[in-house]
């Protein structure tokens, strides 16, 4: 009943929609980025567009998939428990079919999966802060740390390289990591319900 109530839900209905517009810039600009030079001695950054519209759609799909209702979220049985772990799950899955989809257009041969990993990493940072800080702040943090750290990937690389994501054109990403991410935010979702009395009172 709760599962049904969730996929007849406005909401659910602009998680299929958003995912195909966000990609629709992805596929025309995949095989171009943003480009940062902060520091001119240093090799550039790029940050390339089908990976930030991947960070997008996670922001944006796990907006629409918040607990609308706290008090019934909270209260809920184990079913209401599966029903948000599921809603996180498509906020991890769907900005990763975003990126690939632009990732159809990078030029051949290029490395691009390092790019995915990425994606996850990011989509997990704003899945698992979420329940604890709202999802407006968990996507405003996790935007402020996506373009902070391409500064610093440029500035100093060597500290970038401490970072579990990876930089432009690396032939891997840090898959471990982003699948461990992944993990531990579908859990908190399950565990809280999707939010926690400290973020409601945040976000009344």
């Amino acid at each position: 009943m709760m599962l049904r109530i969730v996929l007849a839900s406005r909401s659910a209905r602009l998680v299929a929609v958003v995912p195909v517009l966000l990609a629709l810039p992805g596929l025309a600009l995949g095989n171009r980025g943003i480009s940062i030079e902060m520091a001119p001695l240093r090799p550039a950054n790029l940050l390339p567009y089908p990976e930030l519209c991947g960070v997008l759609t996670a922001i944006v799909v796990t907006t629409l998939v918040r607990p609308r209702f706290w008090e019934w979220d909270r209260v809920g049985t184990r079913r209401a428990a599966l029903v948000s772990g599921a809603a996180a799950t498509s906020a991890l899955v769907l900005p990763l079919l975003v990126m690939a989809v632009g990732a159809t257009r990078v030029s051949e041969g290029a490395p691009w999966l390092w790019s995915l990993s990425n994606v996850l990493v990011y989509s997990a940072a704003v899945v698992g802060l979420a329940p604890f800080v709202g999802v407006g702040l968990a996507g405003g943090i996790v935007l402020v740390g996506y373009f902070g750290v391409g500064v610093l990937n440029n500035a100093e690389p060597a500290v970038g390289a401490l970072l579990p994501v990876a930089t432009y054109a690396e032939p891997t990403g840090n898959w471990v990591v982003a699948v461990g991410l992944a993990v531990l935010a579908v859990a908190a979702h399950v565990r809280t319900r999707g939010v926690t009395a400290w973020a409601h009172r945040l976000n009344p």
